[in-house]
């Protein structure tokens, strides 16, 4: 083969990955880790950077509605208090009876909002299988431009890069299909 297998599955599995850590922090009506944890908190007069939440505190799911966050630094317990609040996902934020845990709790979404969640899913899911064909067509524009090589290891290697192309292409539409059950029957 003109391309090595596994330098071929690498594009390909780069995008899968992507996707997956996109589709894991989508909103579908319950609190995740990965939701809290990329939560931007700024920090830069005590630490002087802007941290993610989960290294300012330690992140407890305790259930599907509701979170709580142990923030170890009491000076900063406002700051991520705030974030919260502004972030994108509309929590509601409120400080517990220890001064340093902060409860988070997402409002229950209706049926009509799950739909159009699965919308959008559907259309963020769209635009990674295009990064799967455009994966697939620079390939295989990167085969026809060899020189010296026959045309049967051309058409072999082209073979194969079509059928890691349905591979994963099958994989997208699996995760899609897991989180569009997930968002539908929460």
């Amino acid at each position: 083969m003109l391309i090595q297998e596994d330098q071929l599955r690498y594009s390909f599995v780069e995008i899968i990955n992507k996707f997956e850590k996109e589709i894991r922090s989508f909103k579908a009506g319950c609190i995740t880790y990965e939701m809290l944890e990329s939560i931007e908190v700024d920090t830069l007069s005590e630490y002087g950077v802007v941290s993610v939440l989960s290294a300012l505190g330690k992140i407890k799911l305790i259930n599907q509605l509701k979170a709580e966050i142990e923030v170890w630094d009491h000076l900063i317990v406002k700051k991520v208090l705030k974030s919260l609040e502004e972030s994108s996902y509309g929590f509601r934020v409120s400080i517990g009876q220890d001064k340093n845990i902060i409860i988070v709790s997402i409002p229950p979404i209706t049926q009509e909002a799950r739909e159009n969640l699965v919308k959008t899913l559907s259309k963020l899911t769209e635009g990674y299988k295009v990064q799967l064909r455009q994966v697939r067509t620079n390939l295989i524009a990167r085969i026809d431009s060899m020189d010296k090589v026959s045309e049967d290891e051309q058409r072999r290697t082209k073979d194969k890069i079509h059928s890691l192309f349905k591979e994963y292409e099958k994989e997208i539409d699996n995760l899609f299909e897991r989180k569009k059950k997930e968002i539908l029957s929460i």
